[in-house]
């Protein structure tokens, strides 16, 4: 199965993805963090794409996703100065992930 992980990507442990990657699932981490450091979660793919991005279903919908799993951001995390933006973002995010999981039933 291909899993797509994204939103909150600070929240995914390495335990977390070992759990579906025993069962032999394809995780796909997508996130436009460049900052977050991945590198302690060993056999997954991460993609540096904004899930907000208006380009994110066209890039993504090769995988053909069999499930798309969206962390979210808590609101007492956000920058107050950028908090409407974060929340406009995340509901784009969402929007799209949801988009690309009707994309491939």
């Amino acid at each position: 199965m291909n899993i797509l992980l994204l939103g909150d990507l600070s929240l995914v442990t390495s335990k977390f993805c070992d759990v579906f990657k025993k069962e032999k699932h394809t995780l796909i981490l997508a996130n436009s963090n460049s900052l977050l450091d991945l590198s302690n979660i060993q056999g997954v793919k991460v993609l540096h794409i904004d899930p907000a991005d208006e380009n994110f279903v066209h890039h993504l919908g090769a995988y053909h996703f069999n499930a798309v799993i969206y962390f979210a951001y808590r609101e007492e995390m956000l920058n107050a100065s950028t908090a409407s933006i974060s929340t406009i973002n995340s509901v784009a995010g969402i929007k799209n992930a949801l988009s690309l999981a009707d994309k491939n039933k």
